[in-house]
């Protein structure tokens, strides 16, 4: 499995081809398989947090998410959180799995929205929505709750970091659980509280701006993530080789 280290966090440069075939291999495994998917945001947040950056790396496999990984690095894959999540929904409905959607509780998209759109998308399979407070990422009963639904799924869609924390906190302690992805905003392209920019200008990497022209108030994580993302690897080059060269 090709591996790139990141701003200190460790990438995985697979395909979607690649991604799959991990994922039938943990589906008929016995052990669960946690996914995480950082994109230049998520990557910056972890430079600025080593605990965040720990808990990235514990993950079983991180996908490089954001056409900024391969403009920065030696990344030649992206697999964005909402494109895995859709492969793994699609083996979950052939396979009838349980799946457990983790959803905020505040967030644009409602419960029964969340519900109505995966299930439209995988009906042989059993869907559970269950809401959480980004606050309730550390909520005890709740992973008491996911026990006893026993999924073998799980989609978690609360935002970094508080997603993240809670696959690496959580997800090994549900026997029934083989897959368990953090997918971010994929909820809300599945209900259409949002909209992916058409294939073309997400094959060209121009994602980012149609977001700016349909979210202008996305701003700044945008400019984060097309600006200073890029600057901070180049930064963080920089310093790694002059302390080389002086040692």
């Amino acid at each position: 499995m090709p591996i790139i280290r990141l701003l200190s966090v460790t990438i995985h440069d697979l395909d979607l081809r690649s991604a799959h075939d991990a994922i039938t291999r943990a589906l008929a495994g016995n052990t669960p398989l946690c996914i995480v998917t950082p994109n230049p945001e998520i990557l910056l947040h972890a430079h600025r947090h080593p605990e965040y950056a720990g808990i990235l790396n514990r993950a079983d496999i991180a996908l490089p998410d954001g056409r900024g990984l391969r403009l920065t690095s030696a990344v030649r894959h992206t697999l964005s959180g909402t494109n895995i999540a859709e492969d793994i929904l699609n083996i979950a409905e052939s396979k009838k799995l349980r799946v457990c959607c983790i959803v905020r509780a505040d967030g644009r998209s409602t419960l029964d929205e969340v519900r109505a759109s995966v299930q439209q998308r995988a009906p042989n399979a059993e869907i559970t929505v269950i809401g959480m407070l980004k606050n309730q990422w550390n909520d005890e009963k709740l992973c008491s709750e996911i026990q006893r639904i026993a999924p073998h799924v799980i989609f978690i869609g609360l935002g970094f970091p508080e997603q993240e924390y809670w696959l690496d906190r959580y997800a090994r302690r549900i026997p029934s659980v083989r897959i368990a992805i953090a997918i971010g905003g994929a909820f809300d392209f599945w209900t259409g509280v949002a909209k992916r920019a058409p294939k073309r200008i997400q094959r060209i990497g121009l994602e980012w701006l149609w977001r700016f022209i349909h979210e202008p108030r996305r701003w700044k994580r945008i400019w984060n993530a097309v600006v200073i993302f890029p600057l901070t690897v180049v930064w963080a080059r920089l310093t790694a080789t002059r302390s080389s060269q002086k040692q």
